[in-house]
């Protein structure tokens, strides 16, 4: 028992000893934190240290002064190389700017054209060296994007700049931690000041936290536009535009972008209209505010535009409420924008941010403004006086705006509700949607075929049964997305003699919405089947398809090529049936099958039928045959000819440079038969057509001036026409004013004929013009980016030529390769230039070496 009660005891001299080791290891330990603490103190000071004489010895530090650092470009890049950008503090800023927007083509450096108050920003922040690094790794952001010559007054922007606020190594490095520095922030407002241009000026800054974004943090944004009262009614506008007040969708006072934009939903929380303190002649100066969230693309401009109208009368308050009413008015009417000089953004609100200005930064700005001030009233003086010294017109009114103008005679307000509409939301976005071939052009099925070798195993296909099982599969496997492969597919089966017509259209049926290749296999297949009066129907049901769904459904070449060989295999023939096949043969150019056609006329007495008449006189005039149309316009007696007649007849001897001829037809369609047959627009512009193939540019206008007065009013191509005629006499600021004069919006061709006339007579400054009006229309036409590239070529501007050549890359704008049909021995060939996917292309082109070695000789 007391063997089993007794314990181990190492005695007294062991327990002192453990303790003192643990009492040991405690004092390390803390003494490797003292050493650890006071090394990250002296690593801070060290690096401090270095920022500081790196300064020094570089000279990059930006004085407050305002002196700008000027050194070569290659000292700056070997500094900046000399200097790790982590050892330099930045800050992030926020920046409030106030631009006149006149002479800059917007505020976005990301714009087509050169300068933007964008670029210029940046030029001052790289000359003044407060920005650090690349512009990417400024986490660079601005409130908005104004459009060309709009102004500002509190735009804003934040990024990262150079900062005498050091940072210890590890911390954050753009935000104000609270700490007393030893040295006063930079003067941020002075020095970018003093890099600025004259119209350009940064009003205050402010410190930002590091979540800052200038346009998502914007709490509201605050519009003015000013203009002059004279016989607006202001009561009215001030009513109206209290009708914009809320949440409403805006669609129709802006300009739709909609690849970018899909809610045009926007809060505006206040409107007012209120008289200036300043007059000129009377003329009471004005101005709209408006203040919201956010605003869209023209939106202000729009909403003006469609104010004035309303202040000069000539529209009623409601037009608003049913504009805004987008489920009843879905399109948008055409209206011009107000003009965007008056427009300035007053203010950008946020939360949290205090813009602040040294007092000598301060007292420099109002000196600035008022040197500015008076130096623009003394170049209003001087065009005061210019104006005071001309001659007054018979003819003069002043425009809303206070602007001398001439009055347009015979210019009606066309209401805004019965104007013609620009496409609706969706179906712009519909234009948008890729076709699935474009998106994804090899489909795959679950074991991994291609479509090359679907296509091949469709032409493989030897049996109905063959066919079938393709079909399955294709409607398993999701091939049908693929219009391509479907087409194919459906030829396969509608045309080969191991295919079933019924069960092509069977298919046919079940396609949502056909293409052109899906309606040219049914109806190759009926004429192939020799059923021409079927295929015959199913070519009218596609012009009907094609009437109202243009961009889904067109007819082609192929598809004449089918209807000319059905008409060939004895369907039964009357007015309706010869004009359809004669419009093909038209298209097709197929002359012989024509002549065949007019021989059945001439034998079932329908050569006296004026629709049958006026379809033989375009059928020989598209192919060529001026003179054999003349006949046949002659064969038809005066009683039966039609305007139709006068006009095919008349445009026939247009397009072949027959202008003599044409004017002479048309000089007595306008005068001898005033009684009975009247011009029509059609007849002017077959007219100006005749002057524009043929140069006579005094002839032509003289024309189109004198068709108001004969009752005809000018619509988008008698425009056209008139631009072009004097765009290819050279008389390029004459065809500008055309444009310009439009009572209508004018259509993107009238611009695009203007950029080529002015790069066919090296005219820098029109094509520069027509370019702008084109990007601001949103048209990214590959010939259009062309033409103003020659342009700039032609002058030697090769900076110009790659810039043009660097937006088309951006907005991924490429040229679009031209095609032609050749029909051999009853088959349509299609080519595209320098193609090789013809099976007989190394044979084609040796003989067109051959033909090219005979020209030569």
């Amino acid at each position: 028992m007391t063997m089993s009660g007794r314990k181990t005891d190492p005695g007294g001299d062991g327990r002192d000893s453990e303790s003192a080791t643990a009492t040991e290891l405690e004092s390390l330990r803390n003494r490797v934190k003292e050493l650890e603490a006071e090394n990250a103190k002296l690593l801070s000071q060290i690096s401090s240290c270095q920022c500081q004489q790196m300064e020094v010895k570089h000279d990059v530090s930006v004085l407050d002064s305002g002196s700008l650092v000027r050194r070569s470009r290659k000292a700056r890049k070997r500094n900046d190389k000399s200097i790790p950008s982590h050892l330099i503090s930045r800050r992030y800023i926020a920046l409030k700017i106030m631009y006149f927007g006149k002479r800059f083509y917007g505020f976005s450096a990301e714009a087509q054209m050169e300068p933007s108050i964008e670029s210029e920003i940046w030029k001052a922040l790289e000359r003044t060296r407060l920005l650090v690094g690349d512009k990417k790794d400024s986490n660079y952001s601005r409130c908005g994007r104004t459009d060309k010559g709009v102004s500002s007054t509190g735009q804003v922007i934040a990024l990262f700049l150079r900062s005498r606020l050091k940072t210890a190594p590890g911390d954050s490095e753009a935000h104000v931690d609270g700490k007393t520095n030893e040295r006063p922030e930079y003067d941020y407002v002075r020095v970018l000041n003093r890099a600025l241009p004259d119209d350009i000026r940064v009003l205050g800054w402010s410190p930002a936290p590091i979540d800052f974004h200038a346009r998502f943090s914007c709490s509201a944004r605050e519009y003015k536009y000013f203009f002059w009262k004279q016989n607006l009614n202001l009561s009215a506008m001030d009513i109206a535009g209290k009708k914009f007040i809320g949440e409403h969708d805006f669609r129709n006072f802006c300009k739709m972008d909609v690849a970018n934009v899909h809610c045009y939903t926007r809060r505006v929380t206040f409107f007012e209209v209120s008289p200036c303190q300043n007059s000129h002649e009377g003329a009471q100066l004005c101005t709209f505010t408006m203040r919201g969230s956010a605003f869209l693309w023209h939106q202000v401009r729009a909403m003006v535009a469609v104010l004035f109208m309303i202040g000069q009368g000539v529209e009623s308050v409601d037009v608003i409420d049913t504009l805004l009413d987008t489920k009843k008015t879905p399109r948008k009417p055409q209206y011009l924008l107000a003009s965007e000089i008056p427009l300035v953004l007053r203010t950008c609100e946020f939360e949290n941010v205090d813009f602040k200005c040294s007092s000598g930064a301060a007292e420099s700005l109002r000196t600035h403004f008022k040197n500015e001030s008076l130096s623009y009233q003394l170049e209003s003086v001087i065009f005061q006086e210019a104006l005071n010294n001309c001659l007054p017109l018979e003819n003069e009114e002043r425009s809303y705006n206070g602007v001398v103008e001439k009055k347009k005679k015979g210019a009606v307000h066309v209401p805004l509700l019965s104007r013609p509409t620009e496409p609706s939301y969706d179906e712009r976005s519909a234009k948008l949607k890729p076709r699935p071939e474009e998106t994804c052009p090899v489909y795959l099925n679950s074991n991994g075929m291609a479509r090359v070798y679907m296509e091949t195993l469709i032409q493989r296909c030897v049996t109905f049964s063959q066919i079938k099982q393709l079909h399955s599969h294709f409607l398993t496997a999701g091939h049908f997305q693929s219009s391509f492969l479907r087409s194919r597919l459906l030829d396969r089966c509608a045309v080969s003699p191991s295919g079933d017509l019924s069960f092509a259209v069977e298919i046919f049926r079940h396609i949502p919405k056909p293409l052109t290749n899906d309606w040219n296999a049914i109806i190759r297949g009926f004429a192939a089947s020799s059923q021409p009066s079927i295929a015959f129907s199913w070519y009218r049901s596609m012009l009907q398809q094609s009437s109202s769904s243009p961009s889904l459904c067109r007819v082609d070449a192929l598809t004449c090529s089918f209807t000319l060989k059905a008409c060939a295999q004895g369907v039964r023939r009357n007015e309706i049936t010869v004009v359809a096949a004669m419009g093909a043969c038209s298209h097709l150019g197929a002359i012989k099958e024509g002549e065949k056609i007019l021989d059945y006329i001439k034998e079932a007495n329908l050569d006296q039928n004026v629709i049958v008449g006026n379809a033989a006189i375009d059928m020989y005039t598209k192919c060529g045959f001026v003179d054999k149309a003349f006949r046949v316009f002659d064969r038809i007696t005066s009683n039966k000819k039609s305007v139709v007649t006068w006009n095919t007849m008349i445009m026939g001897f247009a397009v072949h440079g027959e202008a003599q001829r044409a004017i002479e037809l048309f000089e007595k369609l306008e005068n001898e038969n005033n009684s009975i047959i009247k011009p029509d627009d059609v007849s002017y512009l077959a007219a100006l057509t005749a002057c524009r193939h043929s140069g006579l540019v005094e002839y032509g206008t003289s024309i189109f001036e004198n068709m108001a007065c004969k009752g005809v009013e000018p619509n988008m191509k008698h425009y056209g026409c008139v631009v072009d005629l004097l765009g290819r006499a050279g008389r390029l600021r004459e065809a500008h004013d055309v444009i310009s004069s439009m009572s209508m919006v004018p259509d993107p061709v009238l611009w695009q004929s203007l950029l080529g006339a002015s790069e066919i007579h090296k005219n820098v400054e029109m094509a520069e013009i027509a370019s702008r009006k084109l990007v601001e229309m949103g048209v990214n036409n590959d010939g259009d980016f062309v033409l103003l590239s020659n342009v700039y070529a032609a002058q030697g501007r090769w900076k110009d030529v790659g810039r043009v050549r660097d937006d088309m890359e951006t907005k991924q704008v490429k040229k679009v390769p031209g095609l032609s049909y050749i029909e051999a021995e009853g088959t349509i060939h299609k080519f595209y230039n320098s193609d090789k996917i013809h099976q007989q292309w190394t044979e084609i082109y040796e003989k067109i070496d051959e033909i090219r070695y005979i020209t030569k000789f």
